[in-house]
């Protein structure tokens, strides 16, 4: 197993730490640097060690009491190394569990490494949800007898609607009046 793998491994063991409330394993695995970069699904977007480590410690702080309990795992991934800078590309399954209930969710997720110091160090990571309907259109779009098998759809009617008519706002005693004057028509079934 090359050296970037095991830093993936690395990686989920110490994300899966820091889920159930120890996020220092998974920021020992980061560079120091001011140019670090950290984008999740949730909307994070942190620039700098020092942001992404508030946010990490947050996010473990909640999680560590909250009664859900999640994990994260590889399903499948490549890496490429060149030099001084390599990646993974990752579908990854995240598995939530709460009340005796669970569910499961699909990511994409990229990481970046930097090596320095004689390690692998993690200088970006991107992560974002798949859909089932993202997950339905790819399946389509890679298996191409699949989509020559599926039986030909009419087409459509094409649908027209008159457009609203655009009038200046009416003033009276110096406040504006609405005025409405627009009519669509109907949609046809």
């Amino acid at each position: 197993m090359s050296t970037v793998r095991k830093k993936v491994t690395q990686f989920y063991n110490a994300l899966n730490r820091m889920l159930a409330g120890n996020p220092e394993p998974f920021l020992a695995l980061w560079s120091q640097g001011k140019d670090v970069t950290l984008m999740l699904s949730l909307g994070e977007r942190e620039k700098g060690i020092n942001s992404i480590s508030k946010i990490c410690r947050q996010v473990s702080s909640v999680l560590g009491e909250s009664p859900a309990r999640i994990t994260v795992k590889p399903k499948e991934y490549q890496v490429r190394e060149e030099g001084k800078l390599a990646y993974a590309v990752i579908m990854e399954q995240s598995i939530t569990k709460i009340d005796g209930r669970e569910a499961e969710s699909l990511n994409r997720s990229t990481l970046i490494f930097h090596f320095e110091d004689q390690d692998w160090k993690v200088v970006h990571v991107h992560n974002d949800n798949v859909t089932p309907v993202q997950e339905t259109l790819s399946y389509i779009l890679r298996h191409k007898n699949f989509v020559a098998a599926a039986p030909a759809r009419p087409a459509a009617k094409k649908q027209t609607a008159k457009a609203p008519a655009v009038t200046k706002p009416a003033v009276a005693n110096g406040a504006v009046a609405k005025k409405a004057s627009a009519k669509v028509a109907p949609r046809k079934r």
